[in-house]
């Protein structure tokens, strides 16, 4: 991936693997843009989410000390299908 220059098909590229390696359908990569984390690619969804996230709200700052979240409202899986976000 070191030769990619293009951010949408590094993006592409790297929601496709976490897909296929942790067999989940549905793939969101959020970047930062300003104070926000917005939905920079989306995978398996009929119309990308609406959301972002401000730096300096809970979210974020949980996901920045490494700490698991949870999301109200989310689906929970059968397969138990938890995914780790390390923000950077």
């Amino acid at each position: 991936m070191r030769t990619m220059i293009e951010t949408k098909p590094l993006l592409e590229t790297v929601s496709n693997k976490i897909s296929e390696s942790l067999h989940v359908p549905q793939v969101t990569l959020l970047l930062k843009n300003g104070s926000n984390f917005q939905p920079a690619y989306a995978l398996g969804y009929e119309n990308a989410p609406d959301l972002s996230l401000t730096e300096n709200g809970k979210i974020i700052e949980k996901l920045k000390t490494n700490e698991l979240l949870v999301a109200s409202g989310a689906k929970q899986h059968d397969d138990m299908t938890m995914i780790v976000v390390k923000v950077i």
